[in-house]
């Protein structure tokens, strides 16, 4: 499948009244990438911020992904224009920004996805996702125009610099970082408060009037739920490392507790 279609295709769903479920990547393993795509997982978000991964092992997953028709995204911390150059040529559907807080943020984002006239990304021909200059700029182009890479952008912090309509107006996915938020708030990770309540709703508003799907991260399954209630059409679940770690836990039987040393009963029996 080319990278044209598993964009329009994700758009597609976005635009539905479904879902698109997806996980971070964090491990430099091409398997993770294959267990995603079999599992059903309609994408991944390769981990550029929370993980080790380094350019290289981003660029062989991308490139694997994308040999299976299978979309996955890169997640930045912030913007380094050569790095999202680099990702989309080695096959990423898009970029997900993380700690968005302006507007500024998000054109320049834009811009860094789009080739001129409507942006400021280089352009070469020398990728995969060019056919290597076997189809010439002409039509590269015109898929890029009629396609462009997608944009999802985390919103985790209450301290905005512009109006949260306008943020996020424009991009494909308008994300809540929850875990960001609510320390951000001062609540060391609780989601239960009204001060974190009232930015989900926050979001969701804005979201809404700027025509945008929102989406957000969920620690497993039995809390996908919650991002559906809230509206949600883009949820990331775990991570690779989280659904290990807690597999791997299960197989552990559960300690036993330690008996209470009681010396009184101890002098007793010993009586």
């Amino acid at each position: 499948m080319r990278m044209l279609d598993m964009r329009a295709g994700l758009r597609r769903r976005l635009a539905e009244t479904g879902s698109v479920i997806g996980t971070f990547v964090k491990l430099n393993d091409r398997s993770v990438v294959d267990i995603a795509h079999t599992a059903g997982l309609d994408f991944v978000v390769i981990d550029a911020e929370h993980s080790q991964l380094g350019d290289d092992s981003v660029r062989q997953l991308l490139g694997y992904a994308c040999a299976l028709g299978f979309p996955a995204l890169v997640r930045i911390p912030t913007l380094d224009i050569g790095y999202v150059n680099r990702a989309l040529e080695a096959g990423a559907v898009g970029i997900q920004l993380s700690n968005v807080l302006s507007r500024k943020q998000v054109d320049d984002l834009k811009m860094a996805t789009r080739y001129a006239r409507s942006g400021k990304r280089s352009i070469s021909l020398a990728h995969s996702q060019a056919d290597f200059g076997r189809s010439g700029i002409p039509k590269y182009l015109a898929g890029e125009v009629a396609q462009p890479p997608v944009l999802v952008v985390q919103i985790e912090s209450p301290n905005l610099s512009d109006p949260l309509n306008q943020i996020v107006r424009g991009v494909d996915v308008a994300f809540h970082g929850p875990t960001d938020m609510s320390v951000a708030l001062g609540a060391a990770g609780a989601t239960d408060g009204e001060a974190y309540r009232s930015e989900r709703v926050r979001l969701r508003d804005a979201a809404r009037d700027a025509g945008v799907p929102t989406g957000s991260w969920v620690a497993d399954r039995s809390s996908l739920d919650t991002s559906t209630r809230w509206g949600d059409r883009y949820t990331v679940i775990g991570s690779d490392l989280q659904i290990l770690a807690s597999g791997l836990r299960t197989l552990i039987p559960a300690p036993e507790s330690e008996p209470t040393y009681d010396p009184i009963g101890t002098i007793q029996e010993q009586s």
